[in-house]
This record gives structure tokens, sequence and C-alpha cells, in this order.
């Protein structure tokens, strides 16, 4: 029998056995560069749950993947009310990646279900505030977690399953801090178009102890109402008057 080794990438994200000695006669250096890889290739086997990925994502994933299990384990919020967080979230920052790219005024909505489940659904503006709003994809979540609902699994296409972790929260649900296991994930929300730069700078100090790189968190850019005066994180110019996603539903 060929002993091997497992690489996990996260509790629950993925698994994939190696041969170990596949490993050990490599230098050190290629056996680190195969042992990322392999962890990377488990983690787009957990997204897709046997699934088949795009050209396109599964060329993201393998360049932004790594081994989440050298780092210690998220902690999601004790507790979420879902009604409550059901809405219009803006999105205030985000990692970026493809599927969001050059969107502006985006904005994340959710709906609870009869069945538990929950709608989900991203819009945004291409490009500039003067483009329509469109929505750009539609999800279906489910908790995982139903002790305190943070955690979730939102599936897009019916093939491909992403873990959905809500790590921050305020207490009057007027913002929020999501995650992905792999860290290589993450949105900072708002139900309003900005938020102070107290209360985002506080949003990152407490991702960074989560183990996130909070460099690598951009800015999305969200045109306040016409006529509003609006300072801090996310405050430009130009104006927003198409309907809400709420509206396109």
């Amino acid at each position: 029998m060929v002993t091997g080794q497992r690489f996990t990438t996260a509790p629950g994200v993925g698994r994939l056995f190696w041969p170990r000695r596949a490993f050990n006669t490599l230098p050190p250096m290629i056996n680190r560069t195969f042992r990322l890889l392999a962890c990377a290739l488990a983690e787009c086997q957990a997204l897709t749950r046997g699934g088949t990925l795009r050209a396109g994502l599964l060329a993201t994933l393998l360049a932004t993947s790594g081994c989440t299990s050298m780092q210690q384990p998220m902690q999601t919020v004790p507790h979420v009310d879902l009604p409550r967080y059901m809405g219009d979230w803006y999105v205030i920052a985000n990692i970026p990646y493809f599927a969001e790219k050059g969107c502006v005024d985006s904005i994340e909505s959710y709906a609870l279900r009869p069945d538990g489940k929950i709608d989900n659904w991203f819009t945004c503006r291409e490009k500039s505030f003067d483009a329509p709003m469109k929505r750009k994809a539609t999800a279906v979540a489910t908790v995982t977690d139903t002790t305190t609902n943070a955690s979730w699994v939102v599936r897009f296409f019916k093939i491909i399953s992403v873990k959905y972790l809500i790590l921050d929260l305020d207490p009057n649900y007027q913002w929020v801090a999501v995650g992905h296991p792999s860290r290589n994930y993450g949105w900072i929300m708002s139900r309003s178009k900005s938020l102070p730069d107290q209360t985002y700078q506080q949003i990152l100090n407490d991702l960074k102890g989560q183990g996130y790189d909070t460099s690598k968190f951009q800015k999305v850019p969200q045109a306040p109402p016409t006529g509003a005066n609006v300072t801090g994180a996310n405050a430009t110019g130009g104006s927003a008057t198409g309907r809400s996603a709420s509206q396109g539903r």
C-alpha cells in the first residue's frame, strides 16, 4: 500500500491525497510549491463539489489559493438574527476577483425563503455611475451552522458551492464583514453607501486579527445619493439614480 498525506485547506473545505514519497524526493523549494498546489487543487475540488469549473475560475483559484490549514480557523460572530440580516448591503470594500471586476455601486441582497434557505443576488453598475444597474449573479445560500447562523454555503449555477463566514457584525446590523476560509476573498458591506473612516479601519483591524492581509482590500466606488454630502470610506463624486437591487427581483 502506498503511504500518503492528506492536505486539508480548512475544516470541511476539502482534502487531497498525495503519495508522501512523491514529496520527500523533491528539493525543498519545489516540495513546498507542490504542497501549495495540492492545497489549491483541494480547495477547487471543494468549491465545485463534483461540478466543473470554468477555465477562468479555475485559473483564478489556482493563482490565489493556499493552505489555510497553516492558519488558525476563523471565528464567526456568536449569533446572526437572519431576518434582520436580510435586505440590501452596499459593498464598501472587497478583495478584488474576476466576478466583481469593474463594478461600481455594488449591492449584495438577501431574502429569506419559506424553506429556510436564502436567495442571494448581486447587482452593480459596470465601470460607470451612468451605467444601468445590472444583476451579475444569483445564488442560493444554506445556513450550515444553525447555532450561530454565521456560517453559510452559497451555491452558484447549481454546481459551485462557496463558504460564507460572517466574521464581524455591527450590533445594529449597519455593517458586516464576510470572509472565506482561504482568506483570499473578503467583503466589507454597509446598509449605507459609506462608512466612517474610524469604523472602516476598526473592521480592517479585526480582519487582520483573523489572519487576513488587509492590504489586499480595495474600496468599491459607491456614488452618494444626489445632493448628499457624504464623508468617510467610499465617499465619491457622481450620482446613482438606478433602482435598488430588491426592486429588480
